[in-house]
């Protein structure tokens, strides 16, 4: 009887083992799904990133209307200079530093997928840069978005009454760290083709939609990278100077409108031209 149950067991136990060849199907049916779900994740967390990045530039563009408001109707220079010198000096306040009253959280300023250095303000930090030597001084106070300076003047200073089309107007876009946080090329740095061909020297305005992330803007003779970076799925996220705050596509931040035989990137000039 004993050894009739022990095999009957014996049996039971056999049935319901699985064969090498059925393990190894099971695993290359979880590797498949891995496989096709892991993109899948990394996109619903880059979103994620996305999201909280616009929030930021929503709350930025509440802070700039309110800084408007209390200020003439005017918007806030790249950087002031109450410490004479380099305007560039980091000791100095920058755009961020003006609009951080009315945001009260330096991490405003921070996009979650950049991985540069934070921005911290003068006001978290009034001892900022100090100790600085040198060019030291002149590097970036951190921070993840730039001011529009480019055509000379750009909108820094500027009255809201003189921006021609302000819901058009890029007032700060997603960009890498340069002193003053500024998007900057001058109106010698014009583009000559429509969409501008990518950066491959020093001083050429470019447009590359394929690089990681995706960039317009242009590099200086020092090396800087004055960029508008796509760093959420190819959009960047920008503050418009009628005060809304929107995903862009950097194609779209490239488009071009010639005025006279001038070309100029129509987003970026608050000028009637």
């Amino acid at each position: 009887m004993q050894r009739s149950i022990n095999r009957q067991n014996h049996t039971i136990a056999g049935s319901q083992a699985f064969t090498l060849i059925e393990l190894l199907v099971v695993i290359a049916i979880i590797a498949i799904l891995a496989a096709i779900l892991f993109p899948v994740f990394a996109q619903a967390r880059e979103k994620a990133r996305q999201t909280a990045c616009l929030s930021n530039t929503k709350q930025m563009a509440s802070s700039l209307m309110m800084y408007s408001q209390d200020y003439d109707e005017t918007f806030p220079w790249a950087s002031l200079n109450p410490l004479g010198g380099s305007v560039n000096d980091m000791r100095n306040p920058k755009w961020m530093d003006v609009l951080q009253p009315y945001t009260k959280n330096d991490q405003v300023f921070n996009c979650p997928s950049d991985t540069g250095a934070l921005f911290v303000s003068l006001s978290t930090n009034p001892n900022r840069g100090a100790g600085c030597t040198g060019g030291g001084c002149t590097s970036s106070p951190g921070g993840s978005y730039l001011l529009n300076s480019t055509y000379d003047a750009g909108v820094g200073g500027q009255p809201m009454a003189d921006i021609a089309a302000p819901a058009d107007t890029v007032f700060a876009v997603e960009g890498p760290q340069v002193p003053n946080q500024q998007l900057y090329w001058s109106a010698a740095f014009n583009p000559n083709a429509n969409p501008p061909t990518p950066v491959t020297g020093n001083n050429q305005l470019g447009m590359d939609n394929e690089a990681r992330p995706p960039y317009l803007g242009y590099r200086d003779g020092a090396g800087r990278t004055y960029y508008a970076l796509g760093r959420h799925n190819k959009m960047a996220n920008v503050v418009w100077c009628d005060g809304h705050a929107k995903a862009t596509a950097i194609p779209q931040l490239a488009s071009i409108r010639v005025v006279g035989t001038r070309p100029i990137l129509r987003y970026f000039t608050g000028a009637d031209d």
